[in-house]
């Protein structure tokens, strides 16, 4: 198992990536948690956007059982499924979007562990009515709850 043994001593949760670049502000909005996003129901945005570059390695932020699942519902013609890699224990529930996982649903990993490479999102997106320009910073979306509440990744996930 490759593992960043820095990250297993800390009582954070681990960086995904080796270098954790927030996505901040492009053209199609904020990537900060909490974020409107006018096409959400509740419009806000419930993750952390981490600039990643396709196929960069992802680590798992926690320890737990995996769960393997896709983005969203319905996959566009011609373009890879986006993935979604969640990793969960009794304290923390960690889903991180846009992964192409090398790891199994049921499987476990160890905090730090490596769990898969990022997905090209942006590619994703190219042609659509979501982003027709292609302006979207390529990244990895990080979610969090914590004892089943959902929190803020930024406040709890660090780099090493």
């Amino acid at each position: 198992r490759r593992q960043r043994q820095m990250c297993i001593r800390d009582s954070y949760l681990c960086s995904p990536t080796k270098i954790l670049i927030t996505r901040g502000e492009d053209p199609t909005g904020h990537g900060y948690y909490g974020a409107k996003r006018s096409w959400k129901k509740d419009k806000k945005h419930h993750g952390l956007d981490i600039v990643t570059v396709s196929g960069e390695p992802i680590f798992s932020c926690y320890q737990g059982r995996v769960r393997i699942g896709n983005v969203y519902a319905e996959n566009k013609p011609g373009k890879p499924i986006m993935k979604l890699v969640e990793t969960r224990d009794p304290e923390y529930r960690v889903k991180l979007l846009y992964v192409d996982p090398i790891v199994k649903t049921g499987q476990y990993v160890e905090k730090g562990e490596l769990i898969g490479y990022a997905q090209n999102i942006t590619a994703y997106h190219t042609d659509s009515d979501f982003d027709p320009d292609n302006k979207m910073k390529n990244h990895l979306h990080a979610q969090v709850f914590k004892n089943g509440l959902e929190t803020d990744p930024e406040a709890i996930i660090k780099e090493f």
